[in-house]
């Protein structure tokens, strides 16, 4: 009597276009999974709004969809956002997570749908398990916190997960990392690339600018790490060589008329020339012979 009774309660709320449902219990305990909903019953229009337990539902939907968009929307306080959106019925049926408290509603937008129907069940287990959860457990997620999420490779946004970090370890802040031994942008190298290392050597009889290290390419800068300079000539006045780097330092070369030397290690602060710049000294004064030598490594 009392099945006959509900059976019948729910036909007529099926028939008025309200939310019907269907608890699954088993024998006399606690119900096992969430209800189920109808959303839309032979609508051609939006349904209305119901506020579902929480838990983890499949959706179902059919009919005639005519060239409309179908969505199911979620509102959750002051958050809403489209779970999913169809125009057509999809092969199977996608599974969502919806928490407690929220309100889920089907809309119909454009076109001449006719006969739709919608509902959600709820899926005992949670999404993956049960028949809507699809094969081996894929669910859609098409939100986080009304934010699409991003997937795949690349840098981080307002929709990333957030836990530890947000970011595989394919890439770097979306930079794609450098082969062995090899700098990339944006990565901070602890091993020493070699490929980027650079030296050079240039001698002077006079004050002109000469080249011991070429410049980088586009963008790339002159970092120098260590300098030696010497003059082999028999004067006895300091000469004082000016570098090309981007605060014009200097060096002293003394003499007492047997020639003189200096250099400096500047692997704590080098010296960094402007991007597609060479690094180049020139001499106060011209000398029989100034010779200096430079290393150092190239970057952004």
């Amino acid at each position: 009597m009392k099945f006959a009774f509900r059976a019948a309660l729910s036909l007529c709320l099926l028939l008025a276009g309200l939310p019907a449902f269907a608890q699954q219990y088993s024998g006399s305990g606690p119900a096992q999974q969430p209800a189920a909903y109808w959303l839309l019953v032979s609508a051609t229009t939006s349904g209305p709004i119901i506020r579902p337990q929480g838990g983890n539902y499949t959706f179902h939907i059919s009919g005639t969809f005519g060239g409309a968009t179908v969505a199911l929307v979620e509102n959750f306080g002051a958050n809403s956002q489209t779970l999913g959106s169809y125009t057509s019925a999809p092969s199977t049926d996608p599974c969502f997570a919806i928490p407690q408290g929220a309100t889920v509603q089907v809309t119909v937008t454009g076109g001449a749908p006719s006969g739709l129907y919608a509902s959600i069940g709820g899926v005992d287990g949670g999404c993956g398990v049960g028949s809507g959860g699809g094969s081996g457990g894929n669910v859609n997620l098409t939100g986080i916190n009304g934010v699409t999420p991003l997937v795949g490779a690349g840098a981080t946004g307002t929709g990333s997960p957030r836990t530890t970090q947000a970011q595989d370890t394919s890439t770097i802040a979306g930079s794609a990392p450098g082969t062995a031994g090899t700098p990339s942008a944006q990565v901070l190298t602890v091993q020493n690339p070699t490929s980027n290392r650079v030296r050079g050597h240039a001698t002077s009889t006079d004050t002109s600018a000469h080249t011991m290290i070429a410049a980088g390419t586009t963008g790339i800068k002159t970092y120098i790490t260590g300098i030696q300079c010497s003059r082999s000539d028999a004067g006895t006045t300091p000469i004082t060589l000016t570098f090309s780097d981007d605060v014009a330092s200097t060096m002293d070369i003394p003499d007492a008329g047997n020639g003189g030397a200096n250099n400096f290690v500047l692997t704590g602060s080098p010296f960094a020339t402007a991007a597609a710049t060479a690094f180049t000294f020139t001499s106060s004064s011209g000398v029989t012979t100034v010779k200096c030598n430079a290393q150092g490594y190239q970057g952004p």
